[in-house]
């Protein structure tokens, strides 16, 4: 798959490449040999604060299949639903991320504050 054919995917001054997709920059975090000339990003990395959500469609299980991750919400190797591009992963990963955080978020509302005597 020519991830290179997504607009929103940019040539970076040093040879990398950033996704401008779902109001973020994400950062090429694939491994490159030296070898190759043409370069064809396959693994973007959102890092916010706390956060590390990762799209890759580089993996070995899910060959041309987009993927997203996010570890610290114990979201691994999730496909990436009808996304062809990684434009359409990004945003893919940032609802899922979103839609967890909102279910945690609910889950806690239901305790009822309150005071101690301590």
């Amino acid at each position: 798959m020519n991830t290179l054919e997504d607009t929103n995917i940019k040539k970076t001054e040093y040879s990398g490449y950033t996704l401008l997709a779902a109001g973020a920059t994400w950062k090429d975090k694939t491994s490159y040999s030296r070898n190759v000339q043409l370069r064809q990003p396959n693994i973007f990395e959102l890092q916010l604060d706390g956060l590390r959500i990762f799209i890759t469609i580089g993996h070995i299980n899910y060959n041309g299949i987009w993927i997203m991750g996010c570890y610290e919400l114990n979201i691994k190797e999730v496909e990436c639903r009808d996304c062809k591009t990684a434009t359409q992963a990004a945003e893919y990963a940032i609802k899922s991320v979103r839609f967890k955080l909102d279910k945690m978020r609910n889950s806690l509302s239901t305790i009822k504050n309150q005071k101690s005597n301590d």
